[in-house]
């Protein structure tokens, strides 16, 4: 595509993404709502910042705005990352099978595709650790947002690790991808439960 990505409008990137065309596809969409989900704790602090009744926290709020929008903006670039190194696996893929050099270069060409979704991972990780700490500090009329970026970043988490694993599963270096399997297991094991919490939290709060 001539035009980033993320510079497509909403209806735009959703008519691309239905489209048939490879790109963006489920790395990219993940990407975005992580995106997503940081903008709804950042918003919450937006909103907090300035009130008397957390004054408190106000240097806190503003170093949380502070990480968030690099985090925010980090995603977006991972959303173009992820579509980058999709075109050179795809034409690693269609190298004939009797080239010599095939198995070399589909083998960088998949180390390279794990990129993306791996980094996105350990982006939302720190998305969902914020949001915890934006529930306990953020102003009380924004709880329900806190909760809704709980709830994306809980899916967009689940939704990068599986363009890990569809990768990891085709590596000949077992051992590597071994090594991937596992960090992107330990951030599922952790990070969704966390996620979860943060959502339950604010349910029970909102329903009672």
């Amino acid at each position: 595509m001539e035009t980033n990505i993320t510079e497509l409008s909403c209806r735009e990137f959703s008519d691309q993404l239905a489209a048939k065309v490879s790109v963006p596809g489920g790395g990219g969409a993940a990407s975005f709502v992580g995106a997503l989900s940081m903008a709804l704790c950042s918003m919450a602090g937006n909103f907090t910042t300035g009130k008397k009744k957390y004054a408190q926290y106000e240097d806190e709020l503003e170093a949380i705005l502070k990480e968030s929008e690099e985090i925010r903006n980090k995603l977006l670039d991972l959303v173009e990352e992820d579509a980058r190194m999709f075109e050179p696996l795809s034409k690693a893929y269609s190298i004939p099978k009797e080239d010599p050099d095939r198995s070399a270069k589909l083998e960088k060409a998949t180390l390279d595709a794990l990129y993306a979704p791996l980094e996105m991972m350990r982006q939302i990780k720190r998305v969902i650790e914020l949001l915890e700490r934006m529930k306990e500090i953020g102003s009380v009329i924004m709880v329900s947002d806190v909760g809704c970026g709980a709830a994306l970043a809980g899916a967009a988490l689940q939704s990068a690790s599986l363009n890990v694993f569809i990768n990891t599963k085709s590596l000949m270096d077992r051992e590597k991808a071994d090594q991937f399997d596992r960090e992107a297991d330990g951030i599922l094991d952790e990070y969704v439960k966390r996620a979860q919490k943060i959502f339950e939290d604010v349910n029970d709060k909102l329903r009672k």
